[in-house]
């Protein structure tokens, strides 16, 4: 399946787990996965725990269930995060995310750390399906 197909899937705000490497250990957590303008970004605190899983290295795998009443499914998206420091774009992210105000004080707030993520392929289990399909 085609990457924009299954970005398609996904909501503007997506609720997901990010899975990062700690050392030799996967480590996941709940996070917020925003699209825009077709790329995903994550919003975070800078310094945090999975930001320096990331600085040290940059593989993460972003996981998401999908449901249509009566059957479930999910996409799991493999990707490379990198930090985002132009100064429009966490301006942008700062006023696309409702809850970033709760966190940091502004976009130039040094303590908000903007992850953005590219994938670099992954797998799909639509709903009512048996098998996965690699995502493209």
């Amino acid at each position: 399946m085609k990457l924009e197909e299954v970005l398609a899937l996904l909501e503007d705000s997506s609720p997901v787990m990010l899975a990062t490497v700690n050392g030799n250990r996967p480590a996941m957590r709940t996070m917020t996965l925003k699209k825009l303008d077709g790329e995903l970004y994550m919003l975070t605190e800078a310094g945090s725990p999975k930001v320096v899983q990331l600085l040290a290295n940059p593989r993460c795998l972003v996981y998401r269930n999908l449901s249509d009443g009566d059957h479930s499914g999910f996409v799991s998206l493999d990707c490379l995060a990198e930090e985002a420091s132009d100064p429009a774009l966490r301006k942008r992210m700062y006023e696309a995310a409702r809850y970033a105000s709760s966190y940091w004080s502004s976009p130039e707030d040094p303590k908000l750390c903007i992850l953005k993520l590219t994938p670099t392929g992954g797998r799909i289990l639509k709903p009512g399906e048996e098998y996965t399909s690699a995502i493209e």
